[in-house]
């Protein structure tokens, strides 16, 4: 078997939640900005998030980037996609001191429901090519803020994205800073209607004049009283929506929920359920790895325990379970999908357990032949939040598969997060997978 790379994710951000609890997956946003949208102290995030969670319950911010924060434990979930001294263009490409991915690749690593776009100070600060040098290559800045725009519809149509016309830059921000961002201002407005033209969910957000009120104290960037306002501006525009949106990922009208968490002060067992791949069961023929270093680590994850771990360096590797068709020769039907991964209580904080597999599976009809049934991405909201306990199954009762021979779980390497300067590593620790279902009618 390949080395396996999956180029779409599903984002499953847990909650805190007690066993008795089942929460759908909360709903991802990701605000995609510069040092104004990274904040200082979490800046406009922190009351936006505060704002969202009364409004639809607790959302999942997400990004390439988690900011520390003078008091950790009142933003907890710090993920943003902001870039301090970025332009237009180094936040599409991901090129620059940060070294992040492709913006194609950071919505395939979180698929967000709902984009924020708060970019083009920095273009005007730097006095950056505003009107293009075609001899360069260099398109005008509203031309990059469209590019940006339309590179995140063309990767998925549905994401609702705000784009926003950049807050007021005052004195001692040079004058021809202060006329450039009028400048921009003045352009969003048609980029944004082009883009509702063709029918995209692209909506025009002015945080330009609720901020002439609110001065800078840098000339660049907002106050604490700013920051507030400026995530009033957001959230109005966000609760326009009305509902929620919903998160758009392979499996979107399956169940993906969570049961329970752990973390360094609180530790739940793996609630035992009957699993068709369990090791010593009779439904199970046999369990084969694939690339795991050399080694076969019999039962790690199919043996009902949270006590031992599964990984494989780079994360790229795979696990068959192939049942017994010889005692149900018309094959099994699989009703429902759990996983639990996790670092061990005592790891460091600064850490967060992360998982994502794919899941395929063939029938008796085609025993030799795979299919993919689902690619999931599974991490921690909190930093507190050390591991956890989740399921998947579908929304109207019905099985995920029939007649199946064979499961595989093709594990991937999870979406990296930086943390301030220094990108961090994210391991996963797979430490149980189930299958569950029975034989086939």
């Amino acid at each position: 078997m390949t080395r396996l790379f999956c180029t779409l994710a599903l984002l499953l951000g847990t909650l805190s939640a007690h066993a008795a609890d089942i929460e759908t997956a909360p709903l991802r946003i990701m605000c995609i900005g510069d040092s104004i949208t990274e904040g200082s102290d979490g800046g406009y995030r922190l009351p936006l998030y505060q704002k969202l969670t009364a409004l639809w319950g607790m959302p999942n911010m997400v990004g390439h980037r988690n900011s520390r924060t003078s008091d950790p434990a009142a933003f907890t979930d710090n993920d943003h996609d902001g870039y301090s001294a970025y332009r237009i263009e180094q936040i599409t490409s991901g090129k620059g001191f940060w070294r992040a991915p492709s913006i194609e690749r950071r919505l395939a690593d979180w698929e967000p429901a709902i984009v924020t776009i708060h970019a083009g100070t920095n273009d005007a600060q730097q006095n950056y090519y505003f009107d293009g040098d075609a001899a360069q290559g260099i398109a005008p800045v509203i031309d990059r803020l469209d590019d940006l725009v339309g590179r995140i519809v063309a990767y998925n149509p549905d994401i609702e994205v705000f784009v926003a016309t950049i807050i007021p830059a005052n004195a001692p921000a040079s004058e021809q800073t202060i006329a450039y961002v009028q400048r921009f201002n003045a352009l969003v407005p048609g980029l944004v209607a082009r883009h509702q033209a063709l029918g995209h969910r692209v909506h025009l957000v002015d945080q330009y004049t609720p901020m002439l009120a609110y001065p800078n104290p840098d000339g660049i960037h907002p106050s604490a009283e700013g920051a507030q306002r400026m995530a009033e501006v957001w959230f109005e525009a966000l609760a326009a929506l009305g509902a929620a949106p919903v998160n758009f990922d392979p499996g979107r009208h399956w169940g993906v929920r969570q049961t329970d968490y752990w973390s360094r002060t609180r530790i739940t067992p793996w609630t035992l359920v009957p699993s068709l791949v369990r090791e010593g069961s009779a439904t199970l023929a046999a369990t084969d790895w694939v690339q795991y270093g050399g080694r076969r680590p019999v039962a790690v994850l199919n043996d009902g325990q949270l006590r031992r771990y599964a990984t494989d360096g780079d994360n790229q590797w795979a696990v068959q379970y192939t049942l017994n068709t010889e005692a149900a020769p018309q094959g099994y039907d699989i009703t429902q999908l759990r996983s639990a991964a996790g670092l061990p209580p005592a790891a460091n904080g600064d850490e967060q357990a992360h998982q994502a597999f794919g899941i395929w599976v063939a029938t008796v009809d085609a025993p030799q032949r795979f299919v993919r049934l689902g690619v999931f991405h599974h991490i921690m909201v909190s930093r507190d939040e050390l591991g956890s306990q989740v399921v998947i199954d579908r929304t109207d009762g019905q099985p995920l598969a029939r007649r199946v021979a064979a499961v595989q779980w093709r594990f991937t390497t999870p979406p990296r997060r930086q943390m301030g300067v220094f990108g961090i590593t994210n391991p996963a620790l797979y430490r149980e997978v189930e299958v569950v279902g029975g034989v086939s009618d």
